[in-house]
Protein backbone atom coordinates (compact mmCIF):
# COMPACT_ATOMS: atom_id res chain seq x y z
CA UNK A 1 0.00 0.00 0.00
CA UNK A 2 2.77 2.47 0.45
CA UNK A 3 3.95 2.76 -3.04
CA UNK A 4 0.46 3.51 -4.08
CA UNK A 5 0.13 6.72 -1.52
CA UNK A 6 2.53 9.15 -3.71
CA UNK A 7 0.47 8.72 -6.80
CA UNK A 8 -2.57 9.20 -4.61
CA UNK A 9 -1.44 12.49 -3.29
CA UNK A 10 -0.04 13.04 -7.04
CA UNK A 11 -3.79 12.71 -7.69
CA UNK A 12 -5.42 14.56 -5.08
CA UNK A 13 -3.09 17.62 -6.01
CA UNK A 14 -3.66 17.88 -9.11
CA UNK A 15 -7.50 17.44 -8.70
CA UNK A 16 -7.76 20.42 -5.89
CA UNK A 17 -4.89 23.08 -6.40
CA UNK A 18 -6.68 25.37 -8.82
CA UNK A 19 -8.61 26.21 -5.66
CA UNK A 20 -5.52 27.41 -3.88
CA UNK A 21 -3.28 28.55 -7.04
CA UNK A 22 -3.29 29.32 -10.81
CA UNK A 23 -2.00 26.47 -13.17
CA UNK A 24 0.54 29.38 -14.39
CA UNK A 25 2.05 29.66 -11.02
CA UNK A 26 2.22 26.06 -10.59
CA UNK A 27 3.83 25.76 -13.55
CA UNK A 28 6.81 28.55 -12.62
CA UNK A 29 6.92 26.54 -9.18
CA UNK A 30 7.68 23.02 -10.88
CA UNK A 31 9.82 24.32 -13.05
CA UNK A 32 11.95 25.55 -10.48
CA UNK A 33 11.77 22.77 -8.77
CA UNK A 34 12.72 20.52 -11.58
CA UNK A 35 16.15 23.22 -11.98
CA UNK A 36 16.86 23.08 -8.37
CA UNK A 37 17.14 19.22 -7.87
CA UNK A 38 18.43 18.32 -11.69
CA UNK A 39 21.46 20.36 -11.23
CA UNK A 40 22.48 18.24 -7.83
CA UNK A 41 24.27 15.57 -7.14
CA UNK A 42 22.42 12.00 -6.27
CA UNK A 43 19.72 9.80 -6.75
CA UNK A 44 17.28 11.14 -4.37
CA UNK A 45 17.85 14.70 -6.22
CA UNK A 46 17.35 13.35 -9.46
CA UNK A 47 14.38 11.18 -8.59
CA UNK A 48 12.37 14.45 -7.19
CA UNK A 49 13.95 16.25 -10.54
CA UNK A 50 12.03 13.32 -12.39
CA UNK A 51 8.95 13.28 -10.17
CA UNK A 52 8.68 17.62 -10.78
CA UNK A 53 8.56 16.89 -14.75
CA UNK A 54 5.96 14.36 -14.49
CA UNK A 55 3.99 17.02 -12.54
CA UNK A 56 4.34 19.64 -14.74
CA UNK A 57 3.90 17.46 -17.84
CA UNK A 58 0.44 16.31 -16.64
CA UNK A 59 -0.62 20.13 -15.40
CA UNK A 60 0.56 21.41 -19.09
CA UNK A 61 -1.82 18.23 -20.12
CA UNK A 62 -4.94 19.66 -18.58
CA UNK A 63 -4.04 23.20 -19.87
CA UNK A 64 -7.54 24.43 -20.87
CA UNK A 65 -8.35 27.51 -23.12
CA UNK A 66 -8.87 29.98 -20.48
CA UNK A 67 -5.02 28.67 -18.55
CA UNK A 68 -3.51 29.46 -21.80
CA UNK A 69 -1.48 32.84 -22.14
CA UNK A 70 1.10 33.65 -24.36
CA UNK A 71 3.70 34.22 -21.04
CA UNK A 72 2.87 30.61 -19.75
CA UNK A 73 3.65 29.32 -23.81
CA UNK A 74 6.82 31.26 -23.60
CA UNK A 75 7.85 30.34 -20.41
CA UNK A 76 7.45 26.49 -21.33
CA UNK A 77 9.00 27.22 -24.49
CA UNK A 78 11.93 28.23 -23.01
CA UNK A 79 11.90 25.30 -20.44
CA UNK A 80 12.12 22.92 -23.35
CA UNK A 81 15.08 24.34 -24.61
CA UNK A 82 17.06 24.36 -21.34
CA UNK A 83 16.23 20.56 -21.68
CA UNK A 84 17.68 20.10 -24.65
CA UNK A 85 20.54 22.14 -23.50
CA UNK A 86 21.14 20.31 -20.87
CA UNK A 87 20.75 16.83 -22.72
CA UNK A 88 17.19 15.67 -21.74
CA UNK A 89 15.79 15.43 -24.85
CA UNK A 90 13.16 12.62 -24.11
CA UNK A 91 11.54 14.85 -21.77
CA UNK A 92 11.99 17.54 -24.19
CA UNK A 93 10.06 15.88 -27.11
CA UNK A 94 7.38 14.56 -24.79
CA UNK A 95 7.02 18.91 -23.55
CA UNK A 96 7.29 19.79 -27.11
CA UNK A 97 4.46 17.57 -28.11
CA UNK A 98 1.91 19.03 -25.55
CA UNK A 99 3.63 22.62 -25.84
CA UNK A 100 2.49 22.46 -29.56
CA UNK A 101 -1.11 21.28 -29.09
CA UNK A 102 -1.77 24.07 -26.59
CA UNK A 103 -0.18 26.62 -29.24
CA UNK A 104 -2.64 25.47 -31.46
CA UNK A 105 -5.52 25.59 -29.19
CA UNK A 106 -4.11 29.11 -28.08
CA UNK A 107 -4.04 30.56 -31.88
CA UNK A 108 -7.60 29.25 -32.58
CA UNK A 109 -8.99 30.96 -29.69
CA UNK A 110 -7.71 33.84 -30.74
CA UNK A 111 -9.60 33.68 -34.32
CA UNK A 112 -12.11 31.25 -33.73
CA UNK A 113 -15.46 33.04 -34.80
CA UNK A 114 -17.29 29.91 -32.81
CA UNK A 115 -16.22 31.19 -29.34
CA UNK A 116 -19.53 33.69 -28.18
CA UNK A 117 -20.59 34.55 -24.47
CA UNK A 118 -23.69 33.39 -23.47
CA UNK A 119 -25.33 35.27 -20.65
CA UNK A 120 -23.65 37.00 -18.32
CA UNK A 121 -20.83 34.26 -18.39
CA UNK A 122 -17.69 33.85 -20.40
CA UNK A 123 -19.21 29.90 -21.83
CA UNK A 124 -17.23 28.92 -24.94
CA UNK A 125 -17.65 25.92 -26.55
CA UNK A 126 -14.90 24.03 -27.84
CA UNK A 127 -12.32 24.90 -30.77
CA UNK A 128 -13.19 23.84 -34.36
CA UNK A 129 -11.59 20.64 -35.29
CA UNK A 130 -10.84 19.36 -38.87
CA UNK A 131 -14.12 16.98 -38.73
CA UNK A 132 -16.38 20.69 -37.74
CA UNK A 133 -15.48 21.31 -41.33
CA UNK A 134 -16.75 21.12 -44.67
CA UNK A 135 -14.62 19.03 -47.10
CA UNK A 136 -15.37 21.01 -49.67
CA UNK A 137 -14.90 24.19 -48.04
CA UNK A 138 -11.37 22.78 -46.80
CA UNK A 139 -10.55 21.76 -50.53
CA UNK A 140 -11.47 25.11 -51.43
CA UNK A 141 -9.58 27.32 -49.13
CA UNK A 142 -6.51 25.28 -49.52
CA UNK A 143 -6.83 25.58 -53.35
CA UNK A 144 -7.10 29.54 -53.18
CA UNK A 145 -3.31 29.02 -50.91
CA UNK A 146 -2.25 27.13 -53.67
CA UNK A 147 -3.13 29.52 -56.27
CA UNK A 148 -1.54 32.36 -54.72
CA UNK A 149 1.39 31.25 -54.23
CA UNK A 150 1.35 29.77 -57.46
CA UNK A 151 0.65 32.78 -59.04
CA UNK A 152 4.01 34.43 -57.72
CA UNK A 153 6.28 31.82 -59.39
CA UNK A 154 7.95 33.69 -62.51
CA UNK A 155 9.00 31.30 -64.94
CA UNK A 156 12.81 32.27 -65.22
CA UNK A 157 12.85 30.86 -61.35
CA UNK A 158 11.80 27.65 -62.64
CA UNK A 159 14.60 27.51 -64.99
CA UNK A 160 17.14 28.62 -62.80
CA UNK A 161 16.22 25.67 -60.47
CA UNK A 162 15.98 22.90 -63.38
CA UNK A 163 19.61 24.43 -63.47
CA UNK A 164 20.96 25.47 -60.07
CA UNK A 165 18.47 24.20 -57.85
CA UNK A 166 19.35 27.55 -55.84
CA UNK A 167 16.70 28.48 -53.33
CA UNK A 168 17.99 32.04 -53.25
CA UNK A 169 17.66 32.65 -56.58
CA UNK A 170 14.13 30.68 -56.88
CA UNK A 171 12.61 32.54 -53.69
CA UNK A 172 8.87 31.99 -55.14
CA UNK A 173 9.34 28.23 -56.27
CA UNK A 174 10.98 27.45 -52.83
CA UNK A 175 7.92 28.74 -50.98
CA UNK A 176 5.97 26.80 -52.98
CA UNK A 177 7.22 23.66 -52.26
CA UNK A 178 7.73 24.57 -48.44
CA UNK A 179 3.73 24.83 -48.72
CA UNK A 180 3.27 21.70 -49.85
CA UNK A 181 5.61 19.98 -47.52
CA UNK A 182 4.36 21.80 -44.24
CA UNK A 183 0.78 20.38 -45.72
CA UNK A 184 1.80 17.32 -45.68
CA UNK A 185 2.77 17.22 -42.48
CA UNK A 186 0.55 19.22 -40.89
CA UNK A 187 -1.66 16.35 -42.08
CA UNK A 188 0.15 13.54 -40.57
CA UNK A 189 0.30 15.30 -37.16
CA UNK A 190 -3.63 16.00 -37.38
CA UNK A 191 -4.20 12.15 -37.43
CA UNK A 192 -1.96 11.02 -34.94
CA UNK A 193 -3.01 13.66 -32.64
CA UNK A 194 -5.66 11.61 -32.01
CA UNK A 195 -5.19 9.26 -29.07
CA UNK A 196 -8.27 6.98 -30.01
CA UNK A 197 -7.84 4.74 -32.96
CA UNK A 198 -11.60 5.24 -33.94
CA UNK A 199 -10.91 8.86 -34.56
CA UNK A 200 -7.44 8.18 -36.67
CA UNK A 201 -9.46 6.59 -38.65
CA UNK A 202 -12.42 9.32 -38.71
CA UNK A 203 -9.10 11.79 -39.93
CA UNK A 204 -8.05 9.29 -42.11
CA UNK A 205 -11.60 8.84 -43.97
CA UNK A 206 -11.75 13.06 -43.57
CA UNK A 207 -8.68 13.78 -45.73
CA UNK A 208 -9.64 11.08 -48.24
CA UNK A 209 -12.77 13.40 -48.44
CA UNK A 210 -11.13 16.38 -48.81
CA UNK A 211 -8.40 14.70 -51.39
CA UNK A 212 -11.73 13.73 -53.62
CA UNK A 213 -12.57 17.34 -53.73
CA UNK A 214 -9.63 18.54 -54.55
CA UNK A 215 -10.00 16.13 -57.17
CA UNK A 216 -13.25 17.38 -58.45
CA UNK A 217 -11.68 20.83 -58.86
CA UNK A 218 -8.40 19.88 -60.41
CA UNK A 219 -5.86 21.11 -57.12
CA UNK A 220 -3.42 18.27 -57.82
CA UNK A 221 -1.09 20.20 -55.69
CA UNK A 222 -2.77 19.99 -52.57
CA UNK A 223 -3.87 16.23 -53.59
CA UNK A 224 -0.62 15.07 -53.85
CA UNK A 225 0.27 16.81 -50.40
CA UNK A 226 -1.67 14.83 -48.60
CA UNK A 227 -1.44 11.31 -50.35
CA UNK A 228 2.04 11.71 -49.37
CA UNK A 229 0.56 12.14 -45.65
CA UNK A 230 -1.38 9.08 -45.92
CA UNK A 231 0.69 7.45 -47.93
CA UNK A 232 3.90 7.74 -45.50
CA UNK A 233 5.46 5.14 -44.45
CA UNK A 234 3.96 6.03 -40.13
CA UNK A 235 0.64 6.43 -41.25
CA UNK A 236 0.61 3.61 -44.01
CA UNK A 237 1.84 1.39 -41.21
CA UNK A 238 -0.79 1.29 -38.79
CA UNK A 239 -3.83 -0.85 -39.16
CA UNK A 240 -6.72 0.32 -40.82
CA UNK A 241 -9.98 -0.62 -42.28
CA UNK A 242 -10.09 -2.19 -45.98
CA UNK A 243 -11.98 0.30 -47.31
CA UNK A 244 -9.45 2.94 -46.18
CA UNK A 245 -6.43 0.76 -47.48
CA UNK A 246 -8.38 -0.06 -51.09
CA UNK A 247 -9.18 3.77 -51.42
CA UNK A 248 -5.13 4.88 -50.91
CA UNK A 249 -4.63 1.86 -53.24
CA UNK A 250 -6.47 3.29 -55.86
CA UNK A 251 -5.28 7.31 -54.97
CA UNK A 252 -1.97 6.32 -55.07
CA UNK A 253 -2.26 5.11 -58.98
CA UNK A 254 -2.39 8.65 -59.82
CA UNK A 255 1.79 8.66 -58.87
CA UNK A 256 2.84 5.81 -59.84
CA UNK A 257 6.59 6.44 -60.85
CA UNK A 258 6.66 3.98 -63.89
CA UNK A 259 6.79 5.12 -67.22
CA UNK A 260 8.34 8.48 -65.81
CA UNK A 261 4.80 9.20 -63.99
CA UNK A 262 2.27 8.98 -67.21
CA UNK A 263 -0.40 8.41 -65.18
CA UNK A 264 -0.30 11.83 -63.33
CA UNK A 265 0.94 13.67 -67.18
CA UNK A 266 -2.24 11.98 -68.67
CA UNK A 267 -4.01 13.19 -65.80
CA UNK A 268 -3.03 16.63 -66.40
CA UNK A 269 -2.75 16.67 -69.93
CA UNK A 270 -6.69 15.90 -70.19
CA UNK A 271 -7.53 18.76 -67.43
CA UNK A 272 -9.40 21.68 -68.72
CA UNK A 273 -8.13 25.05 -66.76
CA UNK A 274 -8.97 26.30 -63.81
CA UNK A 275 -6.62 23.17 -62.59
CA UNK A 276 -3.60 23.65 -60.07
CA UNK A 277 -0.57 24.04 -61.73
CA UNK A 278 -2.10 26.57 -63.97
CA UNK A 279 -3.92 29.37 -62.45
CA UNK A 280 -6.35 30.59 -60.10
CA UNK A 281 -9.83 30.16 -59.29
CA UNK A 282 -12.74 32.19 -58.53
CA UNK A 283 -13.38 30.91 -54.54
CA UNK A 284 -14.35 33.27 -51.82
CA UNK A 285 -11.49 33.38 -49.42
CA UNK A 286 -13.22 32.43 -45.58
CA UNK A 287 -11.05 33.44 -42.99
CA UNK A 288 -12.42 30.77 -39.98
CA UNK A 289 -10.84 28.06 -42.35
CA UNK A 290 -7.89 30.09 -43.69
CA UNK A 291 -7.42 31.07 -40.09
CA UNK A 292 -7.46 26.81 -38.96
CA UNK A 293 -4.98 25.87 -41.55
CA UNK A 294 -2.42 28.90 -39.44
CA UNK A 295 -0.45 28.35 -42.36
CA UNK A 296 0.25 24.62 -41.89
CA UNK A 297 2.85 25.86 -39.35
CA UNK A 298 1.77 23.88 -36.35
CA UNK A 299 3.02 19.55 -37.04
CA UNK A 300 5.49 17.86 -35.51
CA UNK A 301 8.70 17.33 -36.15
CA UNK A 302 10.05 13.37 -37.82
CA UNK A 303 10.96 12.13 -34.54
CA UNK A 304 7.85 12.99 -32.42
CA UNK A 305 5.78 11.72 -35.37
CA UNK A 306 7.66 8.39 -35.56
CA UNK A 307 7.59 8.21 -31.61
CA UNK A 308 3.76 8.28 -31.86
CA UNK A 309 3.32 6.02 -34.71
CA UNK A 310 5.85 3.16 -32.62
CA UNK A 311 3.91 3.88 -29.35
CA UNK A 312 0.21 3.01 -31.52
CA UNK A 313 1.78 0.32 -33.27
CA UNK A 314 5.44 -1.22 -31.80
CA UNK A 315 8.04 -2.38 -33.95
CA UNK A 316 8.24 -6.51 -33.58
CA UNK A 317 11.55 -5.62 -32.15
CA UNK A 318 10.23 -3.20 -29.75
CA UNK A 319 7.17 -5.22 -28.46
CA UNK A 320 7.85 -6.10 -24.64
CA UNK A 321 5.88 -9.49 -22.90
CA UNK A 322 3.67 -8.70 -20.14
CA UNK A 323 3.78 -10.45 -16.98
Amino acid sequence: MMNHRPRAYGEAFLTTFRTFMTPLQLIEKLIHRYTMFSCQIGDQKQRAAKESFSLLFRVVNDLTIPDIEEYCLNLLVDFAHQLICSGNLTMAKLLRVKILEKVMMYKQHKWSPYYSTLSSRAVTTNPPTLLDLKSVEIAEQMTLLDSELFKKIEIPEVLIWAQEQCEERSPNLTRFTEHFNKMSYWARSQILKQEDAKERERYVIKFIKIMKHLRKIKNFNSYLALLSALDSALIRRLEWQKTITDSLKDYCALIDPSSSFRAYRLALAETTPPCIPYISYPFKKKEHIIGFFDNFENYLDEDAMWQISENIKPREGKRTCKR
